[in-house]
């Protein structure tokens, strides 16, 4: 058996946007990847 040593564990899990959500943004600025996240300006 093999140790490691680690500095950072991270429990997660996904998280899917509701289609639904592009109706709340179609009046705003706002846009929508292609995952249905609100664009960043990066």
């Amino acid at each position: 058996m093999n140790k490691a040593s680690h500095d950072l564990l991270v429990l997660s899990f996904g998280l899917l946007p509701t289609p639904e959500i592009a109706e709340v943004f179609k009046n705003m600025k706002l846009e929508l990847d292609e995952f249905g996240r609100v664009k960043s300006k990066d």
